[in-house]
């Protein structure tokens, strides 16, 4: 019996995994005749409204589904050879107005083509190969047209002197035919010559920059680098002279890109750069309140910050001196941090010797409250269906027992409401000195503010039961469950807080003025 048993069994399982098997391959048969039927179906509106085009390739995206599907056949040997005519009358019509558009629709057609062949349609004979050279001819043709009136058009202005349009315009006639003639050497020339008319205008700068594009377009292009070389170490010598080092540096450094072997060049540089640099030093935050925030020191956590992100936006003229060496030498001289803060000047400061500027700050307010992990026990109810078992007999006695739904009753389990509140504040100022008058250059007030919470519901009684709960009670569990730290917080509202104070102060002692251009410069010619 039991032998017997095992063998039905087991043949029931054979059965159950072949018709599992043939139903999920007759699941995949249907979506395949659902997409080749989607297809056909649009080939056939498409082909209704006139859309031939459409039609055609809509049989084919059938006939990749089914290759074998012989309705898209039919349809398509009779809308292909429409679509065809269709589009040769285009490229036929483009071939009277642009040699460029006909190539461009013949090549379509001669794609469409090779794709419905594929599924055996044939169209019309039609030799693609010679009309693509025939095109092709005739683009060059244009282009070589458009790119000779271009050219012509650019002599003129090169003989007029007018050397901006003429750039202009020899660079159109490259567009139209890589190489033409000699429109490159003619671009090169013309910003050389554009060059001398700006040197004898007194415009030394933009002389320059012309004799850079002429070398650019033609590398060593005459004495095109030498003599925007030259230009630049003058105009260098010329600011570094007038009290601009700055102006000086960028000049000597242009001068070096193009010439790095030119006379006193180096030298020059290590000078305007020696006038150039200032020295900033970040001396410290006095945190007045004697607070911190979740354990962070944060007057040094500040100055750390503000020093990273000085260096980063500072620019090359800007030096960044380390704390530690600088309060080395605010003990020398007998200076604290409170000395320095609330104050317009602070006499004896330039007796200080290697900084040029110094960041104080001050932080007057510290608040920080945090309730941290708040638990609360809660309870829910929901509604337990009660069934009772009933007994039915049909015409012939034959009883039936089965459970049916009698009510509900009133199921209450219990959770816990979990919440969390964080604020960090604090407030203060920053200020700028500068060492050598021992002036205050700048000074920034901060008020800073944040505050974050969270609560969701966790430890379940019954969490087998989770779906018969309120949507209400099911959103508290899904809730995040993530806690931001206070010193997260604090960290991250010191930064922001930073970015702006590294502002202040780089836009007080990191400033470039503009200088107008010489009205002589003798060592440029």
């Amino acid at each position: 019996m039991r032998r017997l048993l095992r063998l039905r069994f087991g043949r029931l399982a054979l059965i159950t995994l072949v018709l599992a098997g043939c139903a999920g391959a007759m699941d995949d048969l249907g979506n395949l005749l659902g997409r080749q039927r989607k297809f056909y179906d649009a080939a056939k509106e498409a082909a209704t409204a006139g859309r031939h085009m459409d039609a055609a390739l809509n049989c084919v995206e059938a006939l990749r589904v089914k290759a074998d599907y012989a309705d898209a056949k039919i349809l398509l040997g009779q809308v292909a050879p429409r679509a065809h005519a269709e589009r040769l009358a285009l490229a036929r019509e483009a071939e009277t107005s642009s040699a460029a558009l006909a190539l461009e629709r013949y090549r379509e057609l001669k794609r469409f083509s090779d794709l419905v062949g594929e599924f055996g349609v044939s169209l019309t004979t039609l030799d693609y190969e010679r009309k693509f050279i025939e095109l092709e001819e005739r683009v060059r043709s244009v282009k070589a047209g458009d790119a000779e009136r271009a050219y012509v058009e650019a002599e003129g202005h090169f003989t007029a002197k007018r050397y901006h349009d003429a750039i202009g315009s020899y660079r159109r006639a490259l567009g139209f035919v890589a190489n033409y003639k000699d429109a490159s050497e003619k671009i090169a020339e013309s910003h050389y010559r554009h060059g001398g008319d700006l040197l004898a205008a007194r415009q030394y700068r933009a002389a320059a920059e012309a004799f850079k594009s002429a070398a650019t377009e033609r590398p060593g292009y005459k004495d095109a680098p030498l003599r925007a070389a030259r230009l630049h170490t003058a105009l260098g010598h010329y600011f570094l002279r007038n009290g601009h080092p700055r102006q000086a540096l960028v000049e000597f450094q242009s001068a070096q890109a193009l010439n790095p072997g030119l006379d006193g060049l180096a030298a020059a540089i290590d000078r305007a750069r020696a006038e150039a640099i200032r020295r900033l030093a970040v001396a410290g935050i006095s945190n007045r309140t004697g607070q911190n925030v979740a354990g962070i020191a944060i007057e040094d956590f500040i100055a750390d910050e503000m020093y990273a992100a000085l260096q980063k936006k500072k620019s090359q003229f800007i030096e960044m001196y380390e704390r530690t060496r600088l309060n080395d030498i605010l003990a020398e001289h007998k200076f604290t941090l409170s000395d320095l803060v609330d104050r317009q000047t602070v006499p004896g400061l330039g007796k200080l010797r290697g900084v040029d500027y110094i960041v104080v700050g001050k932080i007057t307010q510290v608040a920080y409250r945090s309730t941290g992990l708040q638990r609360r026990p809660l309870q829910t109810s929901y509604e337990e269906p009660v069934y009772q078992q009933v007994t039915e007999y049909d015409k012939k006695g034959k009883a039936r027992t089965f459970n049916q739904l009698a009510g509900h009753r009133t199921e209450h389990v219990r959770y816990e409401e979990v919440s969390w509140n964080t604020e960090v504040a604090f407030a203060g100022s920053i200020s700028v000195f500068d060492v050598a008058t021992g002036k205050l250059v700048a000074s920034e007030n901060f008020t800073e503010r944040d505050a974050q919470g969270g609560r969701w519901a966790d430890n379940l009684s019954q969490p087998n039961v989770m779906s018969r709960l309120s949507k209400e009670v099911q959103q508290a569990f899904a809730a995040s469950k993530a806690v931001v730290s206070g010193d997260a917080m604090a960290k991250r509202l010191i930064r922001t807080m930073v970015d702006r104070l590294v502002s202040a102060v780089v836009g007080a002692v990191d400033r470039t003025t503009s200088t107008p251009d010489p009205m002589e410069l003798p060592t440029a010619t």
